[in-house]
C-alpha cells in the first residue's frame, strides 16, 4: 500500500442525514499481515439506525483484503470527563450536500488564568504581591476552525465563556461556476462548565 487506507462506518438515523465515523487513527500503510481492526459508531440511548454501512478509504494505491466482517453491539462506556471549568461544543452540518467551514472565535483572560495558576503553586508568594489579574486586563483571542463535509458532526471542549461562531457554506462543485459562499450573520453562544452547547446548520439556511 503506497499511502493509505482506513475504514468508515457510515450511519443513517430517521429525519437525519447520514453520519459517519473514521479510523484515521487505524490506518493501514505499506505491507502488513492479516490483522484485526475495528471502527466505533456511537449510538445514543434510543437511537435505531435505519441503515448501517462499511466502507475502506484507500488514500494512494494498493490493494486491501477484507474477511469476517461483523457488527457488535456494546454498551456504551462513560464519557471522559471534560477539562476543569471546561464545557463541549457539537455543531452538526445538517446540509445535505454543502460544506461548512466554521470558526469560533473568544477573548480569553489570559491575566486571569494566570494569576489563578501563580495563586494555586504560591499563595503566599501571590499575597504578598497583591497581584490583581482582573486589572491587568490582558486578554488574547481564542480561534478554533474545523470544516465539516455534509452530513459530518464536529465537537471540541472549551472554557466557560461567551463566544462567537462565524460559518462559510460552499455549494457542492457543479451546482454553480464560480462557487458561491454563502456566509450566514455571526452567531453568538455560551459554554457552560460540564454541559453541551449544540449548534446545527442547514435546518433553515439555503
Amino acid at each position: 500500500m503506497k499511502g493509505r487506507a482506513f475504514l468508515e462506518m457510515w450511519c443513517k438515523l430517521p429525519d437525519a442525514p447520514e453520519s459517519f465515523s473514521k479510523g484515521f487513527h487505524n490506518a493501514v500503510s505499506g505491507s502488513v499481515d492479516w490483522t484485526a481492526y475495528e471502527i466505533p459508531f456511537r449510538l445514543e440511548k434510543g437511537q435505531k439506525p435505519e441503515s448501517i454501512r462499511l466502507q475502506v478509504t484507500i488514500e494512494g494505491a494498493g490493494t486491501v483484503w477484507i474477511k469476517d466482517i461483523t457488527l457488535t453491539k456494546v454498551p456504551l462506556k462513560g464519557a471522559p470527563a471534560l477539562p476543569k471549568g471546561h464545557g463541549k461544543l457539537i455543531v452538526e452540518n445538517r446540509h445535505p450536500r454543502a460544506e461548512l467551514k466554521i470558526t469560533v472565535i473568544s477573548q480569553v483572560d489570559v491575566a486571569k488564568m494566570l494569576g489563578d495558576a501563580f495563586k494555586l503553586l504560591q499563595p503566599r508568594e501571590f499575597e504578598r504581591l497583591s497581584l490583581d489579574p482582573e486589572a491587568m486586563g490582558l486578554k488574547l483571542p481564542y480561534v478554533a476552525e474545523a470544516s465539516l463535509r455534509p452530513g459530518e458532526t464536529w465537537d471540541h471542549s472549551l472554557l466557560e465563556g461567551q463566544y462567537e461562531i462565524r460559518a462559510v457554506i460552499w455549494p457542492p462543485s457543479g451546482v454553480s461556476f464560480p462557487r458561491t459562499a454563502f456566509r450566514p450573520p455571526p452567531q453568538r453562544f455560551s459554554i457552560a462548565k460540564d454541559a453541551e452547547t449544540r449548534l446545527r446548520f442547514g435546518d433553515s439556511s439555503p
